[in-house]
């Protein structure tokens, strides 16, 4: 008997085995991660009217996130894929905590220019399925960036799921 737990969500994960307690919070991860950006869009949609409850609702999905990440980060490594993707999350809650918008910018093209640094072993048996969870973390961590800071696209990493 096995502890996996079988997870769906609109991740494009659907069906998703996911055998460790580090990759569970991963996954719950983006899904934060999905909720904040699509807080950030909402506060950019809005009118002058909503601002303030648009502003309120992309705090509360930004701490939810923080929440996340610090839970990520706490767990023990319980399987041997678990510190890529504890190490894919320490760089992505770096990234998101700079302040200045160009130093963000600059950070987050850097990142995604050694993505392939964070991929996971290829002969790993569950190295498809985490390869899809850094690319979709890169590539929403890039989203958010590029959100929060228009004047600086950042573009998006170039990983094959």
């Amino acid at each position: 008997m096995t502890n996996a737990t079988s997870i769906t969500s609109a991740c494009g994960d659907e069906g998703l085995t996911i055998p460790t307690p580090v990759q569970s919070a991963f996954l719950r991860l983006l899904h934060a991660l999905d909720r904040c950006i699509a807080a950030e869009r909402q506060l950019l949609e809005t009118d002058a009217g909503d601002f303030d409850s648009a502003r309120a609702a992309c705090e509360m999905a930004g701490e939810t996130l923080s929440m996340h990440f610090g839970e990520l980060l706490a767990m023990p490594e319980s399987g041997p894929s678990d510190k890529s993707l504890r190490r894919l999350a320490f760089v992505m809650n770096s990234l998101l905590s700079i302040e200045n918008n160009a130093d963000r910018a600059y950070f987050a093209a850097a990142l995604l220019d050694h993505a392939p640094l964070f991929d996971p072993e290829e002969f790993s048996p569950t190295g498809p399925m985490l390869r899809g969870l850094h690319l979709a973390c890169l590539t929403q961590t890039a989203l958010l960036v590029d959100l929060r800071d228009p004047a600086y696209e950042v573009g998006y990493p170039a990983l094959t799921a």
